[in-house]
């Protein structure tokens, strides 16, 4: 399967399990999940400077500044029905390493918090059933 449809098929099942916080998720299907989310904050970002700083951009300035704020509010909504997916795929992948999610409360910690998460993140998954459920089916990708 190539990578592109991989991607997608991840991210919409992600969405797929809007509010499942139970079960496991792997690394591949938590950073996919992850780098669409970060993804789409950045287009929120960007389409809040261009409606900001139309003006300065001639034609396309023109465009952001009658549509700039129908887009911010367009993209912002996108962004929070994100969020929860996010969470929740968070709470898999760390249910995947054994961690209950409620771990995931450590990103309150300022810098330390969000380094501990990143790493546990990146942390092999148990490669057996564990408490929280079977084996991820994408944990068959090579490299996880």
């Amino acid at each position: 399967m190539s990578a592109k449809i991989e991607f997608k098929r991840t991210v919409y099942s992600s969405f797929q399990r809007y509010f499942v916080f139970r079960g496991r998720a792997s690394k591949t299907e938590f950073w996919y999940f992850f780098l669409s989310f970060v993804l789409t904050a950045i287009s929120i970002e960007g389409a809040y400077l261009a409606a900001m700083y139309g003006g300065h951009f001639g034609v396309v300035g023109m465009v952001f500044d009658v549509f700039g704020p129908f887009l911010i509010i367009l993209l912002s909504i996108i962004l929070l029905g994100s969020f929860p997916p996010l969470l929740s795929v968070s709470i898999r992948r760390l249910h995947d390493i054994g961690k209950s999610g409620w771990v995931l409360l450590i990103v309150l910690i300022p810098i330390l918090g969000a380094v501990l998460l990143l790493f546990l993140f990146n942390v092999k998954g148990d490669a057996i059933e564990n408490d929280y459920g079977h084996v991820p089916s994408n944990h068959l990708i090579e490299g996880e």
